[in-house]
């Protein structure tokens, strides 16, 4: 067992920490999927929804081409936005894969194969950018790393024994 000891000069404690047991805590920790959870649920999906409503962040997609435009006269919203189809697809569940390790998002049904052209823009399809999935915020990266941070401290927390002389 590699066992590490530090002192803290603040409270006057011995610290213990078993690096082996925290370094096997942290590889096979289900708690990370917990925090990749989270991090779906409470940052990308509410900011791929804002992405939606604010038509592109932080800066706004480009308009409908007036050919597109004069297709669907009875069109109510704009680019992404006129049904809502895209929109549900873009940020349900199904798009979302959390593993132990790690957080995916994609594979889009065959019936909603234009929202990676849009997402991605497309030179050859004459379809210009349109972002919605991606972390662009400054407040979502800052979010994500204290949702990650608290995962972290759970894990040193639970391997840290103090020992006081």
């Amino acid at each position: 067992m590699v066992m590490g000891t530090f002192i803290d000069a603040r409270a006057l404690a011995l610290v213990n920490v078993d690096l082996q047991k925290f370094a096997k805590d942290m590889a096979g920790s289900t708690r990370l999927r917990h925090a990749w959870e989270r991090v779906r649920d409470e940052v990308m999906i509410p900011s791929i929804e804002q992405n939606f409503a604010d038509e592109g962040r932080p800066n706004q997609w480009p308009d409908l081409e007036p050919d597109t435009v004069d297709r669907s006269p009875g069109r109510i919203g704009g680019a992404l936005t006129n049904t809502g189809q895209g929109r549900r697809a873009a940020t349900a569940m199904a798009r979302w894969h959390v593993a132990k390790n790690t957080l995916t998002y994609g594979s889009f049904p065959a019936t909603r194969w234009f929202m990676p052209v849009h997402d991605y823009g497309s030179a050859a399809a004459f379809v210009p950018q349109r972002q919605f999935a991606m972390i662009q915020q400054p407040e979502d990266v800052e979010a994500i790393s204290e949702i990650l941070m608290e995962w972290v401290e759970e894990l040193v927390n639970k391997n840290i024994k103090l020992r006081y002389p």
